[in-house]
């Protein structure tokens, strides 16, 4: 606040005595030359010791002496402060290039992507993945991918054609368990947050197939341009109604990937709304539901939930890894395939302490598909988890023939 001229400060605003209350206006004047003066050798003493650490050199024994002879020697505002030496600061690595996840989009996007799925399909994926050339069967038991040879299909179907202990990518394809749903993938990136490093994701979108959005859309009769089982600020497809998705971070050179994300809001919200609709209208099937963009009726609303529904809900994390696992290493070639710790994701994407996901896809999921735990962190990831004890994920596949 200004002061006003009745409430003006005793030493003035300006005239001969300044603001510093000096009775005359000529010494002032020198004392303020002298200040310019020191703060311009200051400034260069600065630049020079700048320039010199730039250039990666060190004044010697004797230059070190004479100079300080030459500080000694000036007056005392001369002299150059002494100030610590600056420390080179590691940058966190850049993630993956917008360049790079373009090129990969326009090759993904090229074809239409159908992808079928039955469940426990990952175990006969995998395997054919890790078999190079004809493998005995007590090889693979010794490895990383002996429970999948646990799984009941397997047993039942490749295992009991394999009367000579020998396995071949062959007997697993003749052995691949029917289909029993169909989705349609489609690819997007995303930079937005919740990122291990800075840069772009590559996004694999698991989306409904045409048989549920007719059932989805008699049955729930959503608006026009409305999804109630959806967030638009979410990596899900403009077109298509995703049921999930997994994200993904790639090295430059496509050497290895990080798994950072495999997440459904689908299915959560409709659990949610199902749960509430329970606490209402428990036993009650007449009245209307008004939804987020929908307003159907209870009856339609719980046979959608609770039929439609329900054979995704028992695959979907499995289906949308598994085709994640497809892309990587069908369409990109990546063998060696990271995947966060429930920890890990926590602490390098920021995540705070009862905001984590649910510990089962970052703990079960990953485990049952054949990842091993490790200590050894993704190349891509640089330095960023030195300071941390943080332990990932690993799933690596022979070289292809």
């Amino acid at each position: 606040m200004a002061w006003s001229k009745k409430y003006r400060h005793p030493g003035g605003s300006g005239g001969k005595r300044g603001h510093s209350n000096m009775s005359h206006w000529e010494p002032t004047e020198h004392v303020k030359e002298a200040s310019r003066k020191a703060r311009r050798n200051e400034d260069k003493d600065v630049v020079a010791e700048e320039r010199e650490e730039a250039q990666g050199t060190e004044h010697s024994t004797t230059d070190f002496h004479q100079d300080n002879d030459s500080l000694a020697s000036r007056p005392a505002t001369h002299r150059r402060r002494k100030r610590p030496r600056r420390q080179p600061v590691e940058r966190p690595p850049r993630g993956m290039a917008e360049e790079t996840l373009n090129e990969l989009l326009e090759v993904l996007r090229r074809e239409r992507y159908k992808f079928h799925y039955a469940k426990d399909q990952y175990a006969f994926q995998l395997l054919s993945y890790a078999l190079a050339g004809e493998t005995s069967l007590q090889a693979i038991r010794r490895g990383p991918f002996a429970s999948l040879l646990q799984k009941p299909a397997v047993r039942e179907s490749l295992l009991s054609s394999a009367g000579t202990g020998m396995l071949t990518r062959d007997m697993v394809f003749a052995s691949w368990p029917a289909p029993t749903e169909c989705y349609l993938l489609t690819f997007s990136g995303w930079g937005a947050g919740q990122v291990s490093r800075s840069g772009k994701n590559l996004v694999v979108q698991l989306n409904f197939s045409s048989n549920h959005d007719r059932a989805y859309r008699r049955l729930v009769r959503p608006e026009a341009g409305r999804r109630p089982f959806a967030y638009a600020l979410h990596p899900v497809s403009n077109a298509r109604n995703t049921l999930a998705w997994v994200r993904i971070d790639l090295a430059d050179d496509l050497s290895h990937a990080l798994i950072e994300e495999v997440q459904c809001d689908w299915l959560r919200i409709a659990r949610r709304i199902r749960q509430i609709d329970q606490e209402d209208g428990a036993g009650d099937d007449s009245g209307t539901v008004a939804l987020r963009g929908a307003s159907t009726s209870r009856h339609r609303l719980r046979v959608y939930t609770q039929k439609v529904l329900r054979p995704h809900t028992l695959i979907w994390a499995e289906a949308a890894l598994s085709a994640a696992l497809e892309v990587l290493v069908e369409e990109i070639g990546v063998r060696r395939i990271f995947y966060h710790t429930w920890r890990s994701g926590n602490v390098l994407k920021g995540i705070a302490s009862g905001h984590g996901p649910p510990k089962s896809l970052y703990k079960r999921l990953p485990r049952s598909f054949a990842f091993v735990e490790t200590a050894e962190a993704p190349p891509l990831l640089g330095n960023l988890v030195e300071t941390e004890d943080l332990h990932f994920f690993l799933l690596e596949f022979p070289p292809s023939r």
